[in-house]
């Protein structure tokens, strides 16, 4: 059977082990997403890029460093090449284009870390081409 001292330094260590090793407390910070632009307004057949930036409800943008996109109505604009930023703070871009005349809305949703994640939306209005 182990020393007393012995079993004191086990424990200890033990204990130092599980505070390495435990889960993580979510940061108590709000996040919210911001677009650029806010908002998209194109004719049929136009493309821009969308940009989405994930800032702390006190404070300035923070990197992201997982993010998904969705479009409420496929049959009214696309999406593609989705990228982040390399430069800091890390944001993410998408390609819009309009397929037809309509309303639609593109939605993100980003993870900033283990505990983090944001969602959000902006509107899309595509109109008829000249």
């Amino acid at each position: 059977m182990p020393s007393a001292p012995a079993r004191a330094l086990a424990a200890a260590f033990a204990v130092a082990i599980a505070g390495c090793t435990g889960t993580s407390q979510p940061d108590p910070v709000s996040y919210t997403l911001r677009f650029q632009p806010e908002s998209l307004s194109l004719p049929v057949g136009a493309r821009t890029t969308l940009s989405m930036f994930a800032s702390r409800t006190i404070g300035g943008d923070v990197d992201i460093r997982l993010v998904e996109w969705s479009l409420d109505d496929q049959t009214v604009a696309t999406l593609d090449n989705s990228q982040l930023s390399i430069g800091s703070p890390i944001y993410a871009t998408i390609g819009v284009t309009c397929v037809k005349a309509g309303q639609t809305s593109v939605g993100g949703s980003v993870t900033l870390n283990l505990d983090n994640r944001v969602s959000g939306k902006t509107s899309v209005t595509c109109t008829a081409s000249p």
